[in-house]
């Protein structure tokens, strides 16, 4: 583990870099981690268990399996949220050492040191030279060995926060409802969805008019579709008194595989021309 070489660096200069630490922050946040860890996977452990209700069809199913699959980040987010909260504590810690065991500099010894060099003749001024060198010298050793058991501590701390899966939230399903045309506010087609009301054969269609659809004036037959142009007596052209609208021989379309709201009531569709004797 490469960590910076204190040596170099004077006693000062070493106890500046220990005051710059602040421990009490780190364990805040740390704190702080440790409390969203909890929260995170109780809101994971609730997605897990999410049932989707009241809904069927493909995007009901889509939005179990997206619902399912936030659940297992989330658990994830907080295991990382954990993990960083561990070892930013076991960071604060180290630092709450670091800054106790590092001694002071000592400024009596250096004045001594001082005197020893300026006085070198004076025997009792060597004596005391080389006793403040020393001491010196070994509060130095202390302060590069707690600098660099810092160093180590931030160096495996952040080493155990990269072995943290990092979570991947899944995108949502790109469609919870059907396709809407926004030209004539109806669902478009889907593939394998039931057919409508207006449509008793394979399909898919849907309520609402489509592009395709004839003009509103033009009658409609039991499939939807105009009837083809044919050529009829005047007389033949007045419906029959008496005669009721043709009534669908299917109910409207219930499968829950879509989430459009079905109209109120089925209109009827237009009456049929009379088949009576020939006049």
């Amino acid at each position: 583990m490469a960590t910076t070489n204190f040596e170099g660096y004077s006693h000062e200069q070493l106890l500046a870099m220990i005051a710059s630490v602040n421990p009490e922050t780190v364990k805040a946040r740390a704190t702080q981690l440790a409390e969203a860890a909890t929260v995170i996977k109780e809101i994971g452990s609730a997605l897990k268990k999410h049932q989707v209700k009241g809904w069927e069809g493909e995007a009901a199913h889509a939005f179990q399996e997206w619902v399912s699959r936030a659940g297992n980040a989330t658990l994830l987010l907080g295991d990382y949220s954990e993990a960083g909260g561990k070892w930013m504590t076991q960071a604060a810690q180290t630092m709450i050492e670091v800054k106790a065991n590092t001694p002071k500099y000592d400024t009596s010894a250096a004045e001594n040191l001082d005197a020893a060099h300026k006085f070198h003749n004076d025997p009792d001024a060597q004596q005391l030279g080389r006793t403040a060198h020393t001491k010196l010298t070994a509060d130095h050793q202390q302060a590069v060995q707690q600098l660099t058991k810092l160093a180590q501590s931030y160096e495996q701390s952040s080493a155990e926060m990269n072995k943290a899966t990092v979570p991947t939230f899944p995108a949502p399903p790109p469609d919870f409802v059907p396709p809407i045309d926004n030209r004539h506010g109806a669902y478009l087609e889907r593939p394998g969805a039931g057919a409508g009301p207006a449509d008793s054969g394979a399909g898919g269609a849907a309520y609402g008019p489509s592009p395709s659809s004839p003009s509103s004036g033009a009658p409609l037959s039991a499939s939807g579709s105009s009837p083809a142009p044919r050529s009829l007596p005047d007389a033949a052209m007045s419906p029959a008194v008496g005669l009721g609208p043709v009534v669908p021989d299917r109910g409207p379309d219930v499968e829950l595989d879509h989430v459009a709201t079905l109209p109120d009531k089925v209109l009827p569709l237009a009456p049929s021309l009379p088949t009576g004797p020939e006049l």
